[in-house]
Parts: structure tokens; sequence; C-alpha cells
């Protein structure tokens, strides 16, 4: 009978020991990502440059130059990455897309600027302002502080263009008496043209009147959740988030670098204000589960169905690794 025990218990251990030296193996993949011209795609070009894997997985990066592009990119759901307009994130889910949401890439860098002063909002009435992506998060943002401070869409004349891009050149001339722009567009049109001036800080104003610390996400990084399920037990969703953050930091500690990278990957900006630029970016990357708050505040305003129940919108958020 001891025989018997003795052999039983060997037998475990040797089936134990073989167990705890088994690796895990990841069958090699490629994924890609998809992310918009201008201050996404600077503060992650670090990572863009270095392009290195994660574990087993290679990222492949894919520019878009203008929104209509990157919405249409989006809506295939082919793209296991994008960083979009955190508008986009709420209407990829209605439509079944099976994003989520990982976190912000950036908070709110949209300014209303003019060559005029003005002391109240109010003075913008009858007036045209130009701006981008109708439907988008510079659009939304900014008709609602306009709600706020009882300020119908009536009452202004609003111009649209498909990209920043495309407002610096008319503002440099001087044609839009008022314009929404982001950086890094904003800095390079003041040092092209100083008689503008910055009027209004919207993701200032956002925190302020919606009691919210961050703002507004003006960027947000959405995974497809095929995607999260095959790499959240691996480690690669970790690093992943890692690789961003750093991608980040590194951006706003290292200006004139990201320049030159910038210019080699062909990422539009304008290398003699990337310094003054990144002052005014408020780039960060924030962990979904660090500001859920923000995005709550956000889809409630921009969700037409909203129903206003806790924890609506917890089905789009990765739940903490």
């Amino acid at each position: 009978m001891k025989k018997i025990i003795t052999c039983i218990i060997s037998t475990l251990l040797i089936f134990m020991v073989g167990c705890s030296n088994t690796k895990e193996t990841y069958e090699e993949k490629e994924v890609r990502l998809i992310t918009p011209d201008g201050l996404p795609s600077i503060a992650i070009s670090k990572a863009m440059e270095d392009n290195k894997n994660i574990k087993h997985i290679t990222i492949n990066y894919d520019v878009q130059k203008t929104s209509d592009l990157l919405v249409s990119e989006l809506m295939k759901g082919e793209a296991e990455l994008a960083i979009i307009p955190s508008n986009l994130a709420l209407q990829a889910y209605k439509k079944g897309l099976d994003y989520k949401i990982v976190g912000t890439i950036g908070w709110g860098s949209l300014y209303l600027v003019s060559e005029n002063n003005i002391s109240d909002l109010s003075e913008l009435k009858g007036k045209e302002i130009y701006n981008t992506g109708k439907g988008l998060t510079p659009d939304i943002i900014f008709k609602d502080i306009l709600k706020n401070n009882n300020i119908s869409e009536e009452e202004i004349n609003f111009s649209y263009v498909g990209a920043a891009s495309e407002l610096a050149p008319l503002l440099v001339a001087g044609k839009p008496e008022y314009a929404i722009v982001p950086e890094p567009v904003l800095s390079t049109v003041i040092s092209k043209n100083p008689n503008l001036n910055i009027i209004l800080n919207l993701n200032e104003e956002w925190a302020k009147y919606n009691n919210v610390k961050e703002g507004y996400p003006q960027s947000t990084l959405v995974i497809k959740e095929e995607f999260l399920n095959e790499i959240k037990d691996s480690g690669v969703y970790e690093q992943l988030i890692n690789t961003f953050k750093e991608a980040e930091e590194f951006a706003k500690n290292n200006p004139q670098e990201i320049a030159s990278i910038c210019e080699k990957l062909g990422i539009t900006f304008n290398k003699d204000v990337i310094n003054e630029s990144m002052k005014n970016s408020n780039l960060g990357f924030t962990d979904i589960n660090d500001c859920m708050d923000e995005y709550n505040v956000y889809f409630n305003t921009i969700d037409t169905e909203a129903k206003g129940e806790k924890d609506e919108y917890k089905p789009l958020f990765v739940e903490k690794q």
C-alpha cells in the first residue's frame, strides 16, 4: 500500500514540476491603429517611430489626414486600436462595433480665437465662427458652451472645414473673424498672425460649469473587444498602455526631438512652434478607471438617448485589469 501511495505522489510531483516549467506561447499578430493627423499623432509619435513589438504584437500605425477619412475607417470596424474624437467612441458602441474605451490621450486643447477682443460671449451673436468636423468634439463642445451661456445655435453662423490644417492659412490671412482652433495649429497661426487673441479656453469653461476636474476628453483610445480578450491575460494590455503613457511623457518633455520625429513621419505640425504648442496641448494619458466622471458627463451631454441612469455607459469602458 505504501509503495502505491509513494508512486502516486511521485507521479504528481513530476506532473507539477512539468507544469511549472511550461512557458506560455502566443501566435505572432499584427494589428492596426488608426489616429487623426495632428495632436493625437504627435502625442504617440515616439511610439510610432520606435515601432517596437509588444511581446508578440506588432502595431501598424495609420495616420488619417481628415476627419472624414478617420470616421470612414473607424466605421469599418477593422482596426484593433483607434484614437478618435471622444464622441465617436459612443457612436461606434451604438453601432455595435464592439470598441471599448481604454482612456483619453488628451484633454481639451480647443480655443476660440479672433483678432477682436470681447468681454462676453453674447457678443458672438450674429457672427460667423469657423470650426472643424461638424458633429465632432470641437463642434459639440463649443455649441454646449454657447447653450450654457444662453446663446442658441441659430444665433451663430457656423462654417466648417474638414481639418484644422485647413483653418491655418485662413486665419493667417485674417479671413475668419472667429474660429475654434486646436493645438498645434493654434501656436502656428498665432506665430504668423500676432493680431490673433485667445478669447476662450474651451476646456476650462467646460470643466467649470460641469464641475469636473479634468474637463472634456478630446481624444479617446479605444480597443476592439475581441483583441482585448486575446491579450488581457498575456500582459500585453498593460504594456500597451505604458507604451502610450511613455510616448506622451516623452513628447511633453522633448518637444524639439518630437518635432524631428513628426517631420519624418509626415505628421502635420510647425516645428518652429512645437515648444509653444506643447504648453497648450493638455496632453496626458488617463486610464478610463481614473476619469469615468468626465466621460459620463461628456456622454450625457452629447447622447440624445441618454437615460441618466447610474453606470449607463459602463459597458463602453475597459474594466480594470
